[in-house]
Order: structure tokens, then C-alpha cells, then sequence
């Protein structure tokens, strides 16, 4: 039921994968796979005290039958992005270990998947600079934009840039450091004018 339940999230129906998760917990009410269903969920409907809270229960370490595999990936992915919405440096921290968890999980992804793998490291990326963990966090940005010069083409890379990576506070920290700069041109063919231009507008 779980897997449907994850089956009816994928398709768009919040719905659906409620009543299935809903349905999985009555046959077994010790699972924590069908948490990761809410917590998905939460995250779909901007809820984070609910994705929050639901995440933790699907991986308590006394649950039985864990989320795995694409179940895990995004999962994982999601707890991540949840936990930074609370917006507090523990929760920054929990959110770094989620989603390095996601990125060990993405060799699951299906194929119309891999062109978002990036997002995980990007947001890690995120995570990492808000802590103040700057060499990790460039690592992790260089490592998300490479990966999306490999799989997007050329003007969604550059769009991406100009319009998140180059304007997103969580990276603050970070955008300063002339590795940004190098990583930013590695990644686009942006020369450091064009993007000190673009950080102007």
C-alpha cells in the first residue's frame, strides 16, 4: 500500500496517496514507510512543521521497513528541504545529513529524473554556507552546477544562475569568495563582469 500510496503522490494526487498511506498504517500501525508519504506531502503543500514532524517519524531508528531506494532518494530530499524552511542551524544541520543522505540514494533516480539531480547538491550547497561551512558549501555548488551543465542545456543553466544562484540569500556567505566566481564561470561561461553585472541589477 505504501508504494501506491508513493504511486499516487508521483501522479499528482495528494489525495490518493493520503488514503493509501492512511490504509498501510492500519494494517501496520508500527510502519514508518507511509510517513515519508506525509511528510512528502507536507513538503508538496508548503507545510513544514507537518513534513517536519512526519520525516522524523519515517526515520525514527526503532522503525521497522524504512524507506529505500527512489522511496529514500526522495525522501530524503524532501526532509532536507523541509528542515531548512524552519530556518534555525540545527535544523540547517539535520537538513546537510538528509540530504547527503539523498545524494546516496540517487543512483535510483529514474531517467526523467536525472536532469534534477543537481537539486539536492544545490540545496546542500545551501544548507552548508548558512552554517557557515564555506569550503563545503562551494564544493557542494560546484558540484550541483556541473551536474546541471551536463544535463540542461546552456540558457537554463545560465537562467538558473542569474536567477537563483546569483540572488539567493542562503548563499551569501559564500558569494564573496572568488572560488564562487570561478565556479560560476566553469559552469556557464560567465565572465566576472557579467555576473558582478547581473549580481547589480
Amino acid at each position: 500500500l505504501t508504494n501506491m500510496a508513493y504511486e499516487r503522490f508521483d501522479s499528482g494526487s495528494m489525495v490518493g496517496a493520503r488514503r493509501y498511506a492512511d490504509g498501510a498504517l492500519a494494517i501496520d500501525p508500527d510502519a514508518t514507510m507511509p510517513y515519508a508519504v506525509y511528510g512528502m506531502i507536507g513538503v508538496k503543500e508548503s507545510d513544514w512543521n507537518a513534513a517536519f514532524e512526519n520525516f522524523q517519524k519515517a526515520f525514527k531508528p526503532q522503525g521497522k521497513l524504512q524507506p529505500t531506494g527512489r522511496l529514500a532518494m526522495w525522501s530524503y530530499r524532501n526532509f532536507g528541504y523541509a528542515l531548512m524552511q524552519l530556518k534555525k542551524p540545527e535544523a540547517d544541520k539535520a537538513a546537510a545529513e538528509a540530504l547527503r543522505r539523498a545524494i546516496q540514494h540517487e543512483r535510483y533516480a529514474e531517467k526523467e529524473e536525472y536532469v534534477q539531480l543537481f537539486v539536492p547538491h544545490y540545496n546542500l550547497a545551501c544548507a552548508l554556507a548558512r552554517l557557515g561551512q564555506k569550503d563545503a558549501a562551494l564544493d557542494a555548488l560546484e558540484k550541483a552546477l556541473l551536474m546541471a551543465k551536463e544535463r540542461m542545456p546552456k540558457a537554463q543553466v545560465e537562467g538558473f544562475v542569474k536567477s537563483r544562484v546569483l540572488t539567493d540569500e542562503d548563499l551569501g556567505p559564500i558569494r564573496d569568495a572568488s572560488r564562487f566566481q570561478e565556479i560560476i564561470e566553469k559552469a556557464t561561461g560567465l565572465s566576472q563582469d557579467e555576473i558582478e553585472d547581473e549580481e547589480g541589477l
